[in-house]
């Protein structure tokens, strides 16, 4: 975590830490430029190695000395160099490390924008199922999300079966028998 750049040094504390952005692996360094941080990564003053950037924050340029929070509507997990646009069906309030799904009853809104932050809240992200219809699992697939892709959500409102009521939000497939 130090170099110098002189010599005549008789004691480790005659070095001086690593500047912030750098890290200086290796002991005896004349010089801590050639070892710049990299994208996704940040260092502390004194750093021996590269830290990645923790979750829920980004480290968009080598050099970066302090992880920026993830923005709204986006989410980053460790390590990340730039914000992840949050998927439909999820919702990433700021400094989110991963998306969260919007709860059984819901699903994602369409038509948002993440340029508007509408992703970054359950409320402006998630709406009920509409009536007619019911939450329903999606064992085909399994939950997940990958970097700038929109993949099958675990989850869908599908239709009533035929003599069956289901209200806006409904989460069973059986709510009421429709009175005919």
């Amino acid at each position: 975590g130090t170099h110098r750049n002189s010599t005549g040094g008789v004691l480790e504390s005659s070095c001086t830490p690593c500047v912030v952005g750098y890290a200086c692996e290796q002991p005896g360094l004349p010089d801590y430029k050639g070892n710049p941080c990299a994208a996704g990564m940040y260092c502390p003053r004194g750093s021996v190695v590269e830290t990645p950037c923790p979750a829920g924050s980004f480290c968009d340029k080598p050099i970066t000395t302090n992880p920026a929070t993830c923005l709204p509507s986006y989410y980053c997990p460790q390590g990340s160099e730039r914000p992840i646009a949050c998927p439909n069906g999820y919702y990433c309030p700021l400094g989110s490390p991963s998306p969260i799904l919007c709860p059984p009853g819901y699903i994602g809104r369409s038509g948002l924008s993440h340029l508007r932050n509408e992703y970054n809240t359950f409320e402006a992200a998630c709406e009920l199922c509409p009536p007619g219809s019911y939450w329903q699992q999606n064992f085909s697939q399994p939950s997940s999300y990958a970097n700038d892709v929109e993949c099958t959500l675990p989850y869908t409102c599908a239709p009533c079966e035929e003599g069956v009521y289901c209200p806006r939000g409904a989460a069973i497939n059986a709510l009421s028998v429709a009175n005919s």
